[in-house]
């Protein structure tokens, strides 16, 4: 007589096991001893399930329940990552996900991993790992001062080089106080509005070109300006002065538009707009 071994995951053995059970041999015969005794056995989901042996006109009871636990790690199904680009400026972070599997594709739970990246300059800083959760995954943090792209390997509980992160080169970014597009709004007077250019990034901007492009230079007036032909260093600023002329009658619309460009990082372009009724 053949029995054939099989996997369930409730007590009654009526809902079969994703899992897959594996044997030495499976069905087996009893040889006429009334006895099947497998070897081999294993089941590859960390999970609670229960055997059942059946003939297919004779079932035994369901086994007691059996708990298996997840293997160790295994580099084929493990994986890290990491998000960017970030600003290679020393404080802004990677976070680094490292998901732990074994070789069933099971996660690794309540383990805490290392690992490694790219150090060219050998700034490299390590933010400590969490311990894996219930779906296998830690999360650590990675910053640098050298801007390359860094491959990421898993150091321990197993080696493996998967993705990569990209740490940018500091650059100048320039915003602008009032924001654009600005609406002088409709007047029949002369008004003129400042604009503040701030460099809000990491690097100096390099020498500062402004270019003032209004659609008809009638009804528009370029007064002060200390950016164009100047450098702002970070967290510096510098103003430009407009004046719409109002005063030279209408009824019109009239835009214009200013670039401010720094020969080494930073870019910006405004669009005005105003109206005489």
């Amino acid at each position: 007589t053949n029995v054939t071994l099989a996997a369930y995951t409730d007590a009654s053995c009526t809902s079969s096991a994703s899992g897959t059970l594996n044997a030495s041999t499976n069905p087996l015969s009893t040889a006429g001893t009334g006895t099947a005794t497998f070897t081999g056995v294993n089941y590859t989901k960390a999970e609670t399930f229960y055997l059942r042996a059946s003939n297919g006109s004779i079932t035994n009871d369901c086994s007691s329940a059996i708990s298996t636990t997840a293997a160790t790690a295994d580099a084929s199904n493990s994986t890290i990552t990491g998000n960017g680009p970030i600003v290679s400026d020393g404080n802004a972070t990677s976070t680094i996900t490292i998901t732990l599997k074994d070789q069933f594709a099971n996660p690794i739970t309540g383990t805490t991993p290392t690992f490694s990246a790219t150090d060219s300059g050998t700034d490299n800083g390590y933010g400590g790992c969490s311990a894996s959760n219930g779906s296998g995954v830690s999360t650590c943090t990675l910053l640098s001062s050298t801007a390359e792209v860094k491959t990421l390997s898993i150091l321990t509980p197993v080696a493996d080089t998967g993705g990569s992160v990209t740490f940018s080169a500091l650059a100048a970014t320039f915003s602008s106080t009032p924001t654009s597009p600005y609406d002088y709004g409709s007047t029949s007077l002369d008004l003129s509005e400042t604009f503040t250019i701030s460099n809000d990034g990491g690097a100096l901007s390099g020498i500062i070109t402004v270019t003032f492009t209004p659609a008809n230079g009638v009804y528009w007036q370029q007064g002060t300006d200390n950016c164009d032909g100047n450098e702002l260093v970070p967290s510096s600023s510098c103003d430009i002065d407009i004046t719409f002329k109002g005063t030279i009658g209408g009824p019109t619309t009239q835009n214009a538009t200013i670039h401010i460009t720094g020969s080494d990082g930073g870019d910006i372009t405004l669009t005005l707009e105003g109206s005489i009724p």
